[in-house]
């Protein structure tokens, strides 16, 4: 028998499931061209003026490597509009999880929305010789709000024990143990 026929797919793994819709989405306002100049240079077309300056080259920065496989020069996203959370809430701002198909990679960053509310720019890169279209719509980011709060690491003792009963159970099922029991829809509005 084929053993494969009987693993799920990705949609049947609340975690990963969860984590693609988890918070919020920025999505591109417009289409966006990455016209490829040379070897090592990519060069952006944005025809809609009203968002010319969405996305911007930049040189790279002496602080960062740039990721493996990536162009050393980068852009950014230059986002001019705000997030505003309650008091006490702070906003990672990250590449949308799980997407690996798309030819960018964000730098991530935590920004205390509750006390500033322009997000201002988001670094990325792009896979080197990818060259193309980024259709208006596209998910360029994503946003999980959090409550900050100081947190201590502690030693738990009989963890592993439990665990590992835990993960008897879950398996002694082919597949839905943690989806019905363990598992809580989140919501976003």
């Amino acid at each position: 028998t084929d053993d494969y026929g009987l693993i799920p797919t990705w949609k049947a793994c609340p975690s990963v499931f969860d984590i693609m819709g988890t918070g919020y989405s920025l999505n591109l306002p417009c289409d966006i061209e990455f016209i490829q100049k040379d070897e090592n240079t990519l060069i952006v077309n944005i025809e809609d003026k009203q968002y010319k300056d969405f996305c911007t080259p930049r040189p790279p920065m002496g602080q960062f490597k740039h990721p493996m496989g990536y162009y050393e020069n980068h852009f950014s996203w230059f986002i001019d509009w705000g997030l505003k959370t309650p008091e006490g809430y702070s906003s990672l701002i990250a590449q949308p999880f799980n997407r690996f198909e798309l030819p960018f990679l964000n730098t991530s960053g935590i920004i205390d929305t509750d006390k500033v509310h322009l997000m201002g720019s988001l670094p990325f890169f792009i896979v080197k010789g990818w060259s193309g279209t980024l259709k208006a719509g596209t998910t360029f980011a994503q946003v999980l709000p959090f409550k900050r709060e100081d947190w201590k690491a502690e030693k738990f003792e009989g963890l592993v024990e439990k665990a590992e009963v835990v993960s008897k159970k879950s398996r002694s099922l082919l597949k839905g143990w943690y989806k019905q029991n363990v598992w809580k829809k989140k919501n976003y509005e």
